[in-house]
Formats: C-alpha cells, sequence, structure tokens
C-alpha cells in the first residue's frame, strides 16, 4: 500500500477520533483501489469523498450518482483529486476517504482557546454549511460545551475548532457527531 506523505490532517482527524471513541461519520480510508470501487458500487447514496486537505469545503465532495463516485475513486489513485479552486498540481493520490454523509440544516464551530469558548452556527447552502458564507454567532447548548470540552480534553487540546452537527438519540437526549477538528482556524 502507499500510504499518504503529505500533512494529512482528515485523514489522521479520523483514526483519532476512531481511536479516542468520539462521535463521528463513518469514515472509511482506502489504500486500494479496487476496494475503493467494491465499497462505491454498492453503498447507500449520497455519499462523500473527501481529500485530506482542504477548507470551506473546497476538498469534500457528496455524490449522489455511483459513476460519478467511482470515476471520482478511479482518479484519486491515478492522477489524483485536486481541491476545488486550489492549485491543479496539488492533488491528492493513493488513497480515498469515503465518510458517510450526515443530513443537516446547521453546522455549529464551538472554539476552545484555554478555558474560553466562542461559537459559530454555520447555515447550510446546498449541500454545505461549511464556506456557505451563512455565519453568526451563537449560543451552544450547555450540554454541547460540556460535549467539546470532553472531547478536547481527551486529546490534551487547550485551543481547538471543533465543527460539530446536533441530533437526538431514540429518547430524544441531543448527541453530537463531530465533523473536523482544527488547531489553525482562519
Amino acid at each position: 500500500h502507499s500510504f499518504p506523505t503529505r500533512r494529512s490532517s482528515d485523514l489522521r482527524m479520523a483514526y483519532w477520533l476512531a481511536a479516542h471513541g468520539v462521535p463521528h461519520p463513518r469514515t472509511r480510508v482506502f489504500y486500494d483501489r479496487e476496494e475503493a470501487r467494491e465499497l462505491l458500487g454498492s453503498v447507500d447514496l449520497p455519499i462523500v469523498i473527501k481529500t485530506d486537505n482542504g477548507a470551506s469545503s473546497k476538498g469534500v465532495f457528496v455524490l449522489r450518482d455511483r459513476r460519478e463516485a467511482l470515476r471520482l475513486a478511479d482518479r484519486a489513485f491515478r492522477r489524483g483529486i485536486a481541491l476545488k479552486g486550489w492549485e491543479r498540481s496539488d492533488r491528492q493520490r493513493g488513497y480515498l476517504i469515503v465518510q458517510d454523509l450526515v443530513p443537516h440544516d446547521v453546522e455549529w464551530r464551538i472554539v476552545r482557546v484555554e478555558d474560553d469558548y466562542v461559537c459559530r452556527l454555520k447555515r447550510r447552502r446546498g449541500d454545505f454549511a461549511s464556506g456557505a458564507g451563512l455565519l453568526e454567532w451563537a449560543r451552544p447548548p450547555e450540554a454541547m460545551l460540556d460535549f467539546v470540552k470532553a472531547t478536547t480534553d481527551a486529546g490534551g487540546f487547550r485551543n481547538m475548532a471543533v465543527d460539530l452537527l446536533e441530533s437526538a438519540d431514540r429518547e430524544g437526549r441531543p448527541t453530537y457527531v463531530v465533523l473536523e477538528m482544527q488547531c489553525l482556524v482562519g
């Protein structure tokens, strides 16, 4: 298998979230083209394919068409996937990150700086909340702040942005799903 040699933010984050039991969209990483094609040939759509790097959803592809998903997988293992609007020569090649799509209308970004928290609510436009430009300051539920504190404490992260979605379990209690964690916020 060939492994990524560049900075691996989304890839490392997916492994870290899984290792620490943090709820996140089911994420599968493929280092073999045929294994990726096998999954994409049978998985329920829509599905998300992500590049390892990117911002404002520039490396996120929501795929509703199986042929398009298979073409993108082939490209990942051949010439590579370029991020939308980025330098075409800077491509992710040799592996594929596939993630379940979690339906949502809003995405929360909570930024922890030591023991202080700031929150922005990102509203969805089209397929994406991240990068849609529909931002507002918000007051998150107390349980969400507790969840972010516990998640960042698990890694010893005192300065971190956490993007997450809110849903409810079968009993109607709030649950949270982490989409992304980043220490560089722009």
